[in-house]
Formats: C-alpha cells, structure tokens, sequence
C-alpha cells in the first residue's frame, strides 16, 4: 500500500481545498478541515484508476522533505493518505465493434460516470458470471422452468431503494411457464446469479401452504 501527500488549503470565504503534489488535477474540497481529510482518499483512488484505464504511469509517492521545498505547501496542512488498492497491471485490446453499438456504450458508459474500459471490464464480469442450476438466461431473461420467477436485466437504474449509485441492475418478476415476464419487479439485486437466489426462495415460499391464520405476501 502506497501513501501519498495532500496538502489542504484554506482561501478567504472557500471551503477547505485538497490536491496532492504527485497528481496534478486530482483535487476535492469539504466544508470543514476533517471532512476534507475524510474526502482525500476517495479522490486520490478515483484519480489513479483513471490513469490505470488510460496506461498512464502512477508515480512514485514524493517525501516529505521534496513537498515541503514546493511552493503549493506553503500555509497548507499535511496529510497522509493511503492509497487502499494497489494499481493493477493494465493490457491494451484492440476490438472491432458496429459503431452504433459502441456510441450505445460511450452512452450507457457516461450514464454511469464510468470510462468506455470500466464499463466494458464490469459488463464481462457479471455476463461471464455463471447461472445457478437449472437456470437458462436468453438475452436479457434468465428462468427455470416451473419457478414462476423469472430474472431480468433491467439496465441502468437511477436510484435503488436504499439509495445506492445508479448502475446495473437485475429485477426479479413474476412469470409464465415460458419465462416470460408477466408483472413488475418484485425484487431487485445488484447481479444476476443473486437475483436467481431471490426469486428461487420466491418460488419456494409460493409453493408452500400457507398455515392457518397467516397470510401470503
């Protein structure tokens, strides 16, 4: 784990500013001198995947003595920031594609706020992600025969239930015998083999008698 210098400034009626002489540009600000510390890290790591996705050089952390010789440390205070993922190793692809179908990811990809690469590095992962038993994906609908849940992936949603960022989603719905969706999402999970989990325990519960006194949900 690498750790790096901020250097949080303090200008006239401004928030606390944060930039960090090893990574020109990679800047963040709070309202008060603790949250811009507590901001540091987040920006330092967003910063440097960016130039990983790029195959740009991440430098070396600078000491304290070569910081302190640096004009932009003047009046400013010093913080430690640890660096949490160690940069990975990148390899340059070449792909061919249709041109719609790449100006469809770049749209999806700044939907996201994510670079072309990110997105198309987190897409293979959840499609190489493989079904549970018994399950059959088709394009966007995966199902199992006679479950009545079917599983279905429903893109980009803005904003989740609990307010998480806005990303790829898969929806769990009722369904015919064929797999195909007959209602609105009953459930949602973030990948596809765990929303096939939530709509197997869907299943299961539907399938059960329900005792005396109780009802169904």
């Amino acid at each position: 784990m690498a750790t790096y210098i901020a250097l949080i400034h303090k200008e006239e009626e401004s928030d606390y500013g944060v930039s960090f002489p090893d990574f020109p540009g990679c800047v963040t600000a709070g309202a008060t001198l603790e949250e811009a510390r507590k901001l540091a890290p987040e920006a330092l790591e967003l910063h440097v995947r960016g130039m990983v996705e790029d195959g740009d050089p991440v430098p070396d952390p600078s000491t304290l003595d070569q910081v302190r010789e640096t004009a932009e440390s003047k009046d400013a205070a010093i913080v430690l920031v640890d660096l949490a993922v160690k940069p990975e190793k990148t390899t340059r692809i070449n792909i061919t594609m249709p041109a719609s179908g790449l100006r469809r990811i770049d749209t999806r990809a700044r939907t996201w706020g994510l670079s072309r690469s990110e997105y198309l590095m987190r897409s293979g992962f959840v499609h190489l992600a493989p079904d549970l038993d018994g399950w059959r994906t088709q394009g966007d609908i995966s199902y199992k025969e006679g479950l009545g849940y079917c599983v279905e992936e429903a893109g980009v949603i803005e904003q989740t239930p609990d307010g998480a960022r806005p990303g790829l989603w898969f929806l769990v719905r009722r369904c015919d015998e064929h797999g195909r969706p007959t209602s609105d999402m009953t459930r949602w999970a973030a990948t596809r083999r765990d929303a096939q989990q939530i709509a197997e325990i869907l299943g299961e519960a539907d399938s059960k008698p329900l005792k005396a006194g109780t009802w169904g949900r």
